[in-house]
C-alpha cells in the first residue's frame, strides 16, 4: 500500500468516525419545548407563592429567604464549575 492509498484510508476512517459521533448525540429539542411552555406558569406559581409568604410571615422572613437563596444558588454553581471543569 502507498502513501496516498494508506492517507485516503486514514482520512475515510476519521471521516466516519465523525459522523458516528456527530449522529449519536441525544437530541433534547422536545424537552426544551416542554420548558419553554411551563416557565411562565412557574414564574406565576413563584409570585404568587412569595406575595402569600409576604402576607402571612412578613417581609422580614422574606428577605432572610431571598438571601439565603441566593447564597445556595452561588455555593451550587461555584461547586458545579468545580465538577464540570474537573473532568
Amino acid at each position: 500500500m502507498d502513501n496516498s492509498k494508506r492517507r485516503l484510508l486514514k482520512e475515510s476512517i476519521i471521516r466516519e468516525y465523525i459522523q458516528n459521533k456527530s449522529s449519536s448525540k441525544k437530541d433534547f429539542s422536545w424537552m426544551v419545548h416542554k420548558l419553554k411552555t411551563l416557565a411562565p406558569v412557574n414564574i406565576f406559581i413563584g409570585i404568587l407563592a412569595s406575595i402569600a409568604m409576604v402576607y402571612i410571615a412578613g417581609l422580614g422572613y422574606f428577605i432572610t429567604l431571598m438571601l439565603s437563596g441566593i447564597i445556595w444558588i452561588t455555593v451550587i454553581s461555584s461547586l458545579m464549575t468545580l465538577v464540570v471543569k474537573g473532568k
